[in-house]
């Protein structure tokens, strides 16, 4: 999906690789990296939500959530990226009905891991 360069990844000027990684909570955190894989042609990033909280979700606010991947969103859309949430294994995205409030509040895509697939639908 993305472009490699000797089979690794290519790195932006700040040396980070362009790959998104993660969403603290801030939408701050993936602007840069939207920027590097618009200017390599990519069309699509893969969000993990919450990964900085994984072990301390009490300090991540779910309306907090909902307004920076509505955020998140719009920004990628600005520059012809479509945002895909991952589901995980804790947090927001680990039940039904908060993952598809995240994908319906904000505009973002799906992207079902089914090794995380921990609830039934």
């Amino acid at each position: 999906m993305f472009p490699l360069k000797g089979g690794h990844p290519v790195k932006h000027p700040k040396g980070q690789p362009a790959l998104p990684r993660i969403i603290s909570g801030d939408p701050c955190d993936l602007i840069s990296e939207m920027d590097a894989v618009s200017k390599l042609g990519g069309k699509h990033i893969i969000v993990h939500l919450c990964l900085n909280y994984k072990f301390n979700m009490e300090e991540m606010c779910f309306e907090s959530a909902k307004r920076n991947m509505k955020e998140i969103v719009d920004y990628a859309k600005s520059k012809g990226i479509t945002v895909c949430l991952e589901n995980l294994t804790f947090g927001f995205t680990c039940e039904p009905d908060p993952y598809l409030c995240l994908i319906q509040s904000s505009g973002a895509s799906a992207n079902i891991d089914i090794g995380h697939a921990c609830f039934v639908l």
